[in-house]
């Protein structure tokens, strides 16, 4: 019996066996198919609707006019299509191994930002889906730091945050109670003014804090005690100076101003309580806005107020001491006390020794606050300011635009900024010449480098306007290299080319001057104490040397007490271009005890001494009678004096040390050194 049972279990299992055989072989699907669901707002077509076993399945999705896909959707997985126009979109099932269901959903594209968490309502703003939210606004509560925007998921949310959701979304405000570190992170430094737009009548402020601002405004007043004052909202940037530390340069601009008026104004963030300001704000300065009608425009020329390679704030005598001086401000007390009318500052460039350490522009600029408002220094960049930030440093780093506040065409400003404004009779334009140390960029004439095509283009379109302006009797041009710098052509040599600036110039600039009937140009090179000016000079491509005298009257005459020589016009000839180079303001190069020895890096460059080709004593009408040269030991400034008659340049020397050490009367430790006038 139990032998029979056996036989009759194995018999089961074995046909158990050829049954589960006979499933595990039943052939596979070769053929799929795909459905595609009924959509709002949009359609999806595929390619083919019962594909073959691994064979690819291309998906269209389509969304109406005014529209985006905002999701697509395969077996009720969300995938990620491709845009391949506006409002057209693709993907691929590469290759096809079972039944597929294709949904999407469309949305409008727009979506709508919601605040709260704040004390005061902030309108919502607009902002499209798939694209960053842009400027936000920053809401500020009383003794408190925002901190940021969060979204639903508590997630952080930017300018640069990408927009995922559809329709609305709310943004909630955090906020953090300001402790002392915080509010001492407030405090401004680094001041600078200028005229912000091209009628000088607006002034751009630019400070800097460590700590990220709540809310930075500017109050503006006519009376000191800022009763009915009014404020002025303002912008800032993120500045990573390369020296460890994140600071902020805060914008702003001073405008809505009467004529010939004194105003107060003081600056800081509005989170700071009010009892709290005479501490954590700016101090109050004054000053007087220019009058509607400008009979004579004066002002200060300097340039090559960097330290080079100490300090920016380095005493004088002793080089371990730091003072609250620099050259540039001696020179400023100077020159103010002897010329009290000036309305601005125009600085030539190389202003600091290295442009990414920010503790080189505090010093710097710092140091001439007094003037802040009173004489806005309207500058541009020179070689230290691109090629010389720091060894190892990237060459291409912006740093003046995280200084100065100017409303100026420039796109690239990597290299600094140019600009123009008008102040009564004369036309300030300023060429942004650092476009020459881009040096991979490839030259004209077989030159290494050149002026940018959009400045150049922009020069002309400028001067040629000035030209049509009624008003403008003079044009003047301030750069830091000069096409007539002739130390510059002693040390390249004027027949090479290559990285030669000065024969650049002339082949880009010069002619744009002349065409444009420009009078004066004021530079910054060349790097040392010396003076330089040409006589009045026309083009001439068919000439070597590319310029020829122009033919003048000349003449000495006194003006203000000093002799100067005087260029009038001679009836029917080109009156031509006075080039003028002043002398640095900063200790550049200083005196030491070693020639030069001919190289760019010296090994004790606090040793480095005036070069060989800056001779000591005077060289009068160098160059084939063209130049004019006088090298002195002392700091230099000019002082321009514009009417609607006549150009009027002085040169003076200033000895900083009797300046650093008197008390008052800094005019004695003034001389003239060199000027002339220009008349038409």
């Amino acid at each position: 019996m139990k032998k029979l049972l056996t036989i009759i279990i194995s018999a089961v299992l074995m046909l158990s066996s050829l049954s589960l055989f006979a499933c595990d072989n039943t052939p596979k699907a070769t053929t799929y198919y795909v459905t595609v669901e009924e959509t709002v707002n949009g359609s999806i077509s595929v390619d083919s609707v019962k594909p073959e076993l691994g064979t690819a399945v291309n998906i269209t999705v389509t969304a109406d006019g005014g529209y985006i896909l905002y999701k697509l959707l395969i077996n009720g997985n969300k995938v990620s299509p491709v845009e391949i126009a506006t409002g057209v979109y693709t993907y691929v099932i590469s290759s096809a191994l079972d039944n597929y269901t294709i949904d999407a959903e469309f949305a409008r594209p727009n979506v709508t930002v919601k605040f709260k968490g704040t004390e005061t309502a902030i309108a919502n703003k607009s902002a499209t889906y798939n694209a960053t939210y842009g400027a936000l606004p920053i809401p500020f509560e009383m003794g408190k730091r925002f901190v940021g925007w969060r979204d639903q998921k508590g997630s952080i949310v930017t300018s640069e945050t990408v927009v995922y959701s559809i329709g609305e979304v709310t943004l909630t405000a955090e906020f953090e109670v300001m402790d002392e570190e915080y509010k001492q992170g407030l405090i401004p430094d680094a001041i600078t003014s200028t005229y912000f737009d091209a009628q000088a009548t607006k002034y751009g402020v630019v400070w800097h804090t460590s700590e990220i601002p709540s809310k930075p405004v500017i109050q503006i007043s006519t009376s000191a005690d800022f009763a009915e004052a009014r404020e002025v909202n303002c912008t800032y940037r993120d500045w990573n100076d390369l020296e460890g530390g994140m600071k902020y340069a805060i914008y702003g601009v001073v405008d809505g101003l009467d004529f010939d008026t004194e105003y107060f104004v003081k600056f800081g963030d509005a989170a700071i309580a009010e009892e709290e300001r005479a501490t954590y704000w700016s101090k109050a300065y004054n000053f007087t806005t220019r009058s509607e009608e400008i009979l004579s425009t004066n002002f200060f020329f300097v340039n090559g107020t960097n330290q080079q390679y100490l300090p920016e704030n380095m005493n004088l005598v002793d080089e371990n001491a730091i003072t609250t001086d620099t050259y540039w401000s001696l020179v400023m007390k100077a020159a103010t006390d002897k010329h009290a009318n000036a309305d601005f500052i125009v600085h030539g460039g190389e202003m600091v020794s290295y442009t990414m350490q920010y503790g080189r522009w505090d010093a710097m600029i710092s140091s001439v606050e007094e003037y802040l408002f009173d004489l806005p220094i309207m500058g541009t960049t020179g070689q230290i300011e691109v090629s010389n930030q720091r060894p190892g440093d990237n060459p291409l780093r912006e740093s003046f635009g995280y200084m100065f506040n100017i409303d100026a065409p420039s796109v690239d400003r990597r290299t600094g900024l140019y600009y123009s404004f008008n102040y009564g009779a004369a036309h300030i334009v300023t060429v942004r010449t650092a476009d020459l140390y881009l040096s991979s960029r490839t030259g004209k004439n077989g030159y290494d480098t050149e002026i940018d095509d959009q400045q150049t283009d922009w020069l002309k379109a400028d001067l040629e306007k000035a030209n049509k302006d009624p008003s403008v009797k003079w044009i003047i041009v301030y750069m830091n290299e000069s096409p007539m710098d002739i130390d510059q052509e002693e040390r390249d040599g004027v027949a090479e080319k290559g990285l030669n600036f000065q024969e650049t110039l002339k082949y880009q600039i010069m002619p744009i001057f002349d065409e444009f009937d420009v009078d004066l140009v004021l530079a910054g090179s060349p790097r040392s104490r010396a003076l330089v000016s040409t006589k009045p000079v026309v083009y001439n491509f068919n000439l070597d040397a590319k310029f020829e005298i122009a033919t003048v009257n000349e003449s000495t005459v006194t003006h203000d007490g000093v002799n100067v020589t005087k260029y009038s016009p001679v009836e029917g000839k080109k009156e031509g271009i006075i080039f003028h180079q002043t002398g640095v303001a900063g200790p550049n190069l200083t005196a030491g005890v070693k020639e030069w020895d001919g190289s760019s890096n010296s090994s004790n460059p606090k040793e480095v001494t005036k070069a060989g080709v800056y001779a000591l004593g005077d060289e009068a009408n160098v160059g084939n009678g063209v130049y004019r040269k006088l090298l002195s030991g002392q700091q230099m400034y000019s002082y321009v004096e514009i009417t609607a008659d006549a150009i009027v340049v002085r040169t003076y020397g200033v000895d900083v040390t009797g300046v650093s050490t008197a008390e008052d009367n800094f005019a004695n430790y003034v001389t003239y050194l060199d000027g002339f006038m220009i008349t038409k």
